[in-house]
């Protein structure tokens, strides 16, 4: 297992395009009524409930024998695929949107913000040498309105950031011994997509760096017993799973995706860890005038679970992240962008394998 979470993210792009076998990974339950089916690149989850069944993210078109294949070895019928929710319109999670849809018949989810945005040139994402196959949504997310099915209820949060209408997802289901439990995942962590070179480049607003950080915050105060990211290399879900792969106790911790109350202690405060991002994105230093960095207090990428707090850090203004950082010392990646999908590389600079 942990030899595929150390390839490096260029290999696993162009394996899943040109060799998607490479990437393939036996599926695996993470909450009651939620299991994993996606690749070793990029997530898709299958959401089993009395009514049918749901599934969050389907892929690339290159992959998507794969994940029909992950869904048969759970037992399921990929014909009984009643919804399909995407958390954004970016070919990797939206790739085999209409080939599922003509498959199966089940009505297909998107953000209103990112049905216009896909529309547009800028989005476009040919380029990428995956097949990009149009397709018509059927419903549009409102965030004040659960869908349920059956037992299940399936909560939407709006997460602008990595795309305009990034979605991210809640589940609230019950296991066998009817303990209830929900399962959350943001629906896209990625940098690469909020820095000002970018956003400058497809003519989108500045403000969704901010609006990255208010969608964070506005998320913290939502109870999550399980949280898993969207691509596997952004924690360290893959390493978790047991032996057992209906077994999903592993993946429950609550402190992953904390609930942030207002206190007066100083030791309840999310640390100030300020980091360039849009610097590391570019494998340049740091760089300054403030107001032209995207600067993401580390804090918030801790309560997506992506790291968990360290007592102290050193984080220099220019040259990179010391040896003493976080991620550094608690080896495992501190940025939610999957620079590094092994986790054991200081950020920038020095290099040292922890």
């Amino acid at each position: 297992m942990s030899d595929m979470v150390k390839v490096t993210p260029k290999n696993i792009v162009d394996e899943a395009r040109d060799m998607p076998w490479k990437v393939a990974i036996e599926p695996f339950r993470v909450a009651p009524r939620v299991h994993y089916v996606g690749n070793v690149w990029v997530g898709s989850f299958l959401v089993d409930t009395e009514e049918g069944l749901a599934i969050i993210d389907t892929t690339v078109m290159e992959d998507l024998y794969l994940l029909l294949e992950s869904i048969r070895k759970l037992g399921f019928d990929p014909m009984n695929i009643k919804k399909i929710f995407l958390t954004h319109a970016h070919m990797d999670h939206d790739g085999a949107a209409r080939a599922l849809k003509e498959m199966t018949g089940a009505e297909l989810y998107l953000s209103k913000e990112d049905e216009d945005w896909r529309h547009r040139p800028e989005a476009d994402m040919h380029d990428t040498g995956f097949k990009i196959v149009p397709y018509d949504v059927d419903h549009f997310y409102d965030d004040n309105e659960a869908i349920v099915m059956g037992s299940v209820t399936i909560r939407t949060k709006l997460s602008a950031g990595h795309t305009p209408g990034t979605t991210s997802f809640f589940v609230e289901s019950a296991d066998e011994n009817g303990k209830k439990q929900v399962w959350g995942m943001h629906g896209g962590v990625g940098v690469n997509t909020m820095n000002t070179d970018y956003l400058n480049k497809v003519h989108l607003p500045l403000s969704l760096q901010e609006d990255f950080f208010k969608g964070c915050e506005e998320m913290k105060s939502i109870h999550v017993d399980i949280c898993t990211p969207s691509h596997p290399s952004h924690s360290n879900m893959l390493s978790l799973i047991p032996e057992n792969r209906m077994d999903y106790t592993p993946f429950v911790d609550a402190d992953k995706w904390p609930v942030i109350r207002k206190s007066n202690r100083e030791s309840r405060r999310p640390r100030k860890w300020i980091l360039d991002l849009e610097a590391v994105t570019r494998g340049q230093s740091f760089k300054y005038p403030k107001e032209r960095a995207l600067q993401i207090p580390l804090a918030k990428a801790a309560s997506f679970g992506y790291f968990r707090s360290a007592d102290s850090s050193s984080v220099t203004s220019s040259g990179g992240v010391s040896c003493g950082h976080p991620a550094d010392r608690m080896g495992r990646w501190a940025l939610p962008c999957g620079i590094c999908p092994s986790g054991t590389r200081c950020p920038t600079g020095c290099r040292r394998r922890c």
